[in-house]
C-alpha cells in the first residue's frame, strides 16, 4: 500500500523464505525495491509484540521501533515500526557482507 502524495509505503509484513541468509535477502530486495524502484521515502509496518523473532529481524534491518500499542483492527498488542533509506543503508552493508561474502 502505498500513499503517493507522501511516498510513505506499508510492509503489511516482515518476509522470510529459506535459510536464514536467504530471508535476509528476501528483505533486502524488498527494501531495495521500495526505495529504488518505487521510490518511497519511509516504509512503515507493524509486528506483533510477541512474535520474538520477527523483532529480532527487524532490528537487523534498522527498523525504528514504536511504543506497542492495542490493534483495535487486529485485536492485539503490536509495535509499529518504520524506516528511512537512511535508516536502512548500514544494516544494508552489513547483511550485503555477510549475505555475498
Amino acid at each position: 500500500d502505498v500513499d503517493a502524495e507522501k511516498k510513505i509505503g506499508w510492509s503489511s509484513r516482515l518476509i522470510g523464505k529459506g535459510n536464514a541468509f536467504q530471508s535476509f535477502e528476501t528483505q533486502m530486495l524488498i527494501l531495495d525495491w521500495g526505495f529504488d524502484y518505487i521510490g518511497l521515502e519511509r516504509i512503515r509496518g507493524d509486528i506483533d509484540e510477541n512474535n520474538k523473532p520477527a523483532l529480532k529481524f527487524a532490528k537487523y534491518f534498522g527498523w525504528n521501533f514504536e511504543t506497542p500499542v492495542f490493534d483495535e483492527e487486529r485485536g492485539r498488542r503490536v509495535i509499529f515500526v518504520n524506516m528511512t533509506k537512511e535508516d536502512f543503508e548500514p544494516a544494508r552493508r552489513k547483511l550485503t557482507k555477510m549475505i555475498y561474502r
